[in-house]
């Protein structure tokens, strides 16, 4: 999850490459992972607003802030 925060959910192509190779994972998966992830935090953070919550507490990441 640090990995998502640093790059705000928004890998370039040299990160998705470089962690590909460091962990051993096509990168296809390495980018699906990035976006399944960022998909969740959109549908939390939606469902949040919605329900009148702070958004800011959505993930102990705070990628929306």
């Amino acid at each position: 999850m640090k990995l998502y925060a640093e790059t705000r959910g928004d890998p370039n192509r040299d990160k998705i490459q470089q962690l590909s190779e460091n962990l051993n994972l096509s990168e296809n998966q390495v980018y699906k992972w990035f976006w399944d992830t960022k998909q969740k935090n959109e549908k939390n953070y939606q469902e949040m607003e919605k329900n009148g919550g702070s958004p800011m507490r959505l993930s102990p990441l705070n990628v929306h802030g």
